[in-house]
């Protein structure tokens, strides 16, 4: 391995995440059910129409929470299977070019010319 990446881990916590993805969405739900509420609780329109303006501002992002968990995770994982397949290739890679610096200077020294 020529990364210090633990990528078992990465990738195990990428997926940890993304279980939590249902959760989130649940939490999102929740978020904008209780701003909903609260408007129609609250007699005064002042605060009502804030509240509306709130729940409307805040709408998207609270319906996203689920997605965005789930691609968070996703892509920590994801990451984590790039980062180990670079190192492979980069592993298998140096592993040629020296085993080929090694072929060519067997053959240098075999004709009389030293090479180490």
């Amino acid at each position: 391995m020529l990364t210090d990446m633990y990528t078992t881990q990465v990738h195990t916590a990428g997926k940890a995440v993304t279980s939590l993805s249902s959760d989130a969405g649940s939490a999102g739900q929740g978020f904008l059910t209780a701003v909903s509420s609260a408007q129609e609780t609250v007699v005064h329109p002042t605060v009502s129409g804030a509240l509306s303006t709130y729940h409307g501002t805040w709408s998207q992002p609270a319906n996203r929470m689920a997605h965005d968990v789930d691609a968070l995770g996703n892509n920590t994982a994801g990451s984590a299977v790039d980062v180990q397949t670079g190192d492979n290739d980069a592993g298998a890679t140096g592993q040629n070019v020296a085993m080929n610096g090694q072929s060519m200077a067997d053959r240098l020294n075999g004709g009389s010319v030293l090479a180490v």
